[in-house]
């Protein structure tokens, strides 16, 4: 059985019909998964949203940055870099760090693997600017939860992407987080 985090909110965050990352990426994968042979193995979850999720963003962002991607947002719409904000992609940005942390959740405490399908992405996104079509580090944010919360004493990252996650370079001195070089 494998846990798989996602909400259909994640299809909320806007980044315009000529824009690359879209929701149909999503849908795609879902309704592969939901179909598929192994549909009985998956266990579907809703991300929480009861934590304090702006204080584990903290840990990664800026204060002034997030601010800035609220009132982006707020206003219907903004950009850093490749990275589009729409009236609803701080909320669904913020569900999808709490999809995030509820995967370590479910690894750590329920002892369950578990996979979570979110957007917008989230692995390159610096302290203080959103980039490669991500808001928030979701990877960066995750792994120090899980070094928080865990009785674990380091955590990996595999990014497998055409360049580096720029926004897990946050570890690059750190020696609990090991990141391969591709």
């Amino acid at each position: 059985m494998i846990s798989i985090i996602y909400s259909e909110k994640f299809l909320q965050h806007e980044t315009g019909y000529m824009h690359p990352e879209q929701p149909e990426r999503l849908t795609a994968i879902v309704d592969r998964l939901r179909s598929s042979t192994v549909a009985d193995q998956i266990q579907w979850l809703n991300p929480s949203t009861s934590r304090n999720v702006i204080k584990e963003i903290e840990r990664v962002h800026s204060t002034k940055y997030i601010e800035q991607v609220r009132s982006y947002s707020a206003r219907g719409w903004g950009c850093f870099e490749s990275t589009q904000i729409s009236p609803q992609s701080f909320e669904v940005a913020c569900l999808a760090v709490n999809a995030w942390l509820d995967g370590v959740d479910t690894v750590l405490q329920v002892g369950r693997p578990s996979f979570v399908l979110a957007r917008p992405p989230g692995h390159h996104a610096l302290k203080d600017e959103g980039m490669g079509f991500c808001i928030f580090c979701n990877a960066a944010i995750a792994a120090l939860y899980a070094l928080e919360i865990g009785q674990i004493k380091r955590v990996g990252i595999l990014d497998w992407d055409v360049h580096h996650g720029n926004g897990t370079q946050v570890f690059s001195k750190h020696k609990t987080v090991i990141i391969p070089i591709a």
